[in-house]
């Protein structure tokens, strides 16, 4: 059983999350991303201040310097406007400058795959996923990085033991179960914070992969049920409900896993609440009561638990 520990994932994965979305959709969608780099500066920023890692999963398409030829593209079956698309400093379907400023960090964030394009998984036969991690951890080799976390697109799971044959040694396991049942009855648990986010212990698959489970997605208090409920008192529904959470995981032991898209930290909301799970993660942290670890870091300490 693993000791108290707290993860926290992100998934960058910039335009490529919405690319098959309708058009006007994703048209808004590259709208809301013209500010994201800033935004994405403070994300950084407050987690070097309270000196709290995490797996930032990419989508390695970001890693490439310039477009691929449209025949280079349709092997991928990705959107034709890639082609002339310019690697300039504000791209959607570009961040070569978001690794770069994560890797010149002081924490050592890691850096996970998201796949190449962001297609689902389980939608992919076994030649189009191997495809995508190939080219994956192509790029992130000419980047001087090994890949040993995985994130599926939409957190939709396939083609586990490929992640194996590529080197991979751990994913975060499949988050959908987190929408399963009504929306407002989760939400009224979430604000009387009767059912906390839970710690869980990751597994070893049938691929020796570990298997890290999440235990809450954070933007969902942005959106939603939620969003509604946490305006009425007490105010403090969030805090309340992490309080809770990091409570159960130090008593219980495990791993709380909690994820979100960098865009997300957009919302002012969500900005104060993050900062304030940050700052009540450190603060047990600093008092010897819970670690905190990348992903990668997890599975090699479960790995290694298992004499693998």
């Amino acid at each position: 059983m693993l000791a108290p520990t707290l993860t926290l994932s992100f998934d960058l994965e910039l335009l490529h999350g919405w690319t098959d979305s309708p058009p006007g959709l994703r048209a808004r969608k590259r709208a809301e991303l013209a500010d994201f780099r800033p935004r994405f500066a403070r994300l950084v920023a407050a987690l070097e201040r309270h000196a709290v890692t995490a797996t930032f999963a990419i989508v390695t398409h970001l890693l490439l310097s310039r477009g691929l030829t449209a025949a280079e593209y349709a092997q991928v079956d990705r959107l034709q406007e890639l082609a002339d698309c310019p690697a300039d400093a504000d791209s959607p379907w570009f961040g070569r400058d978001l690794v770069e400023r994560l890797l010149a960090s002081r924490l050592g964030f890691e850096i996970g795959c998201h796949s190449f394009s962001h297609r689902p998984f389980d939608a992919l036969d076994a030649a189009a996923a191997a495809l995508e991690l190939a080219q994956s951890c192509r790029l992130a080799q000419s980047f001087g990085l090994h890949l040993r976390s995985f994130v599926f697109p939409q957190n939709r799971d396939g083609h586990r033991g490929l992640l194996a044959q590529h080197g991979f040694r751990c994913y975060r396991a499949d988050a959908r179960h987190e929408t399963v049942g009504p929306r407002w009855r989760k939400a009224v648990a979430t604000w009387l914070a009767t059912a906390p986010p839970r710690p869980r212990q990751p597994v070893l698959d049938e691929h020796g992969l570990v298997a890290l489970s999440p235990s809450l997605h954070l933007a969902g208090f942005a959106h939603g049920p939620k969003a509604l409920l946490r305006r009425l008192p007490p105010v403090d529904t969030f805090r309340r409900y992490v309080d809770r959470g990091l409570a159960a995981t130090v008593e219980e032991g495990g791993v709380l896993h909690f994820w979100m898209h960098p865009e997300e930290y957009g919302h002012d909301v969500l900005s104060d609440d993050l900062d304030y799970l940050l700052g009540r993660a450190a603060r047990l942290r600093d008092q010897g009561k819970l670690a905190i670890a990348s992903m990668g870091s997890v599975a090699d300490l479960l790995l290694a638990e298992a004499g693998r």
